[in-house]
């Protein structure tokens, strides 16, 4: 009555627990069950994306608008350019001053016969401004990386001191600073 038959797999011989059978079985029902957490996690985030995007279209344009200035145009627009104004040879604001030789060419809009008439006749105010104007700065300011400032600030005061305020673009022809 108390003999243990030994089948050689490990068991004494006694028929398993029940929760050991419902470890083995049934695998079908775990690959249900995560299939199924799967698809919810699908249509979870299906939802939140279609919420998300019909609020945002909601709120108006979706796209950034990109400034469109002239340093962003793909193709430069063709001026007509002043070069009446002589080259001028100045010094710096430096102690010891540099040299700066400078040629400056005015655009503006083709076909604008008022402001180059106009430009004809203040040339000897636009020679003064641009000698005061180069004499006030200091060699650092006639680096490469500041020739957009200075073309800028040319450009807007020569606007200022025009009737006819079609200047357009400044060029310089010559710019060289030499240093003593």
């Amino acid at each position: 009555m108390g003999d243990v038959v030994d089948f050689g797999d490990g068991s004494d011989g006694q028929e398993p627990s029940l929760p050991e059978k419902r470890k083995s079985g049934f695998p079908i029902l775990k690959i249900l069950l995560f299939g199924g957490l799967g698809l919810l996690a699908v249509v979870l985030i299906i939802t939140v994306v279609v919420i998300t995007v019909r609020i945002m279209v909601a709120q108006g344009n979706t796209q950034t608008a990109v400034p469109v200035g002239e340093e962003y145009r793909d193709v430069l627009p063709i001026y007509a350019y002043s070069s009446q104004l002589n080259e001028m040879r100045l010094s710096t604001a430096d102690k010891p001053p540099a040299s700066v030789l400078v040629k400056v060419l005015i655009g503006y809009d083709t076909g604008n016969k008022e402001l180059e008439g106009e430009l004809l006749a203040r040339k000897p105010q636009i020679m003064d401004y641009l000698r005061n104007y180069f004499s006030m700065k200091k060699a650092v300011d006639f680096a490469p990386g500041q020739e957009r400032k200075l073309k800028e600030e040319i450009r807007s005061n020569l606007n200022g001191m025009m009737k006819a305020k079609g200047v357009r673009d400044i060029l310089f022809e010559k710019l060289q600073t030499v240093e003593q």
